[in-house]
């Protein structure tokens, strides 16, 4: 964040203007904690953006209504994905139920943990079982999500796809963000990065459960 704009927002999100804040310890605070110097920080606060954020009063600046951050919607599809997963699943998805509501950055995380974990498990019981195996006697480790998803687009069970190839590149929104939350600690994600791209995720869950649960079969 160079801006004190982007400051002044970023400050709004964590609920710091929930106790009124004077100019004065606004400007301090953007320059200790940020390294910005900042001359008059009136101007700042006035901009258009921050109008129904953050309000002057007699006693300083203060937020004027609370910060809204809202996560994954809990509905029945969270319910049916744990169906579907079984007791293998069990323990990331109870992780995920709870932070689904409150940390963005450990349910992009998760996301992306389920999504390559179940990947692995399918693409095992799949056509493509020995090129996995193969992976793992050359690399000496475990296929990563790249691998795992560039695999998927031929891995069949019961001659069927056990992904729709189409929806695999689409994939890649939820690879990305479960990296930034766990590679790029200067980049935090947001439920809002998350909702665009939960359909998907969701969807190719489900596909690959039901794939894996016909291979059981």
């Amino acid at each position: 964040m160079e801006k004190p704009s982007d400051i002044v927002e970023y400050l709004w999100k964590v609920g710091w203007f929930r106790e009124f804040r004077k100019p004065k310890e606004i400007e301090d605070k953007i320059e200790e904690d940020f390294g910005i110097y900042v001359g008059n920080i009136i101007p700042t606060l006035k901009l258009k953006r921050f109008k129904k954020k953050i309000k002057k009063f007699p006693r300083g600046w203060k937020q004027i209504r609370p910060p809204k951050e809202k996560g994954i919607k809990k509905n029945s599809n969270l319910e049916e994905i744990k169906a579907i997963l079984g007791d293998a699943f069990k323990k990331e998805m109870g992780e995920l139920e709870i932070v689904s509501s409150s940390c963005p950055n450990c349910t992009a995380f998760l996301m992306r943990k389920i999504l390559e974990k179940l990947l692995y498990i399918t693409i095992s019981k799949s056509n493509n079982k020995n090129k996995i195996k193969r992976v793992i006697e050359s690399k000496g480790k475990l296929p990563n999500l790249t691998e795992l998803l560039k695999l998927a687009k031929s891995s069949e069970i019961d001659d069927k796809h056990i992904l729709v190839p189409k929806n695999i590149d689409k994939l890649e929104g939820s690879k990305f963000l479960g990296d930034t939350a766990a590679h790029d600690y200067l980049t935090n994600v947001s439920f809002e990065d998350i909702n665009n791209e939960i359909s998907f995720w969701r969807i190719s869950i489900k596909q690959l459960g039901e794939s894996l649960n016909s291979a059981k079969k």
